[in-house]
């Protein structure tokens, strides 16, 4: 009886070293993991564009987001801007100016927003 109480702590500490080990190699796959995606989101948001989440303070904005944080602008005259993006940190990946017909026009840089703002002003 004692022998199989020795051999079966021996085997549960065995089982818990063996799945420790294998956690800690899922949690570090992971941690690259998320290294990688995150040089991908700081390359795919808009880090030249001029155009960061403070562009748009002057607006009231909803927050829809779930996941990732999309905003959305009330520009007057029933249009909107879409702001999203995967952090508050880094520059928007999306900026979208949404007109009362539903269509789109997206806007990658500082340049097209003043472009915009003009026409905005001027509705």
């Amino acid at each position: 009886m004692r022998t199989r109480i020795v051999w079966t702590v021996i085997g549960c500490a065995s089982l818990a070293f063996v799945l420790g080990a294998c956690e800690n190699g899922i949690v570090q796959s992971r941690e690259v993991e998320v290294r990688a995606s995150t040089n991908a989101i700081s390359d795919a948001s808009l880090p030249d564009s001029g155009l960061s989440w403070s562009t748009f303070d002057e607006y009231p904005y909803e927050d829809i987001g779930s996941g990732l944080y999309i905003r959305i602008y009330e520009i007057g005259g029933g249009e909107q801007l879409r702001v999203s993006g995967t952090s508050m940190k880094l520059n928007p990946m999306g900026i979208a100016w949404i007109r009362r017909d539903g269509t789109e026009t997206t806007i990658k840089g500082q340049e097209e927003w003043d472009r915009v703002r003009e026409q905005i002003a001027m509705n």
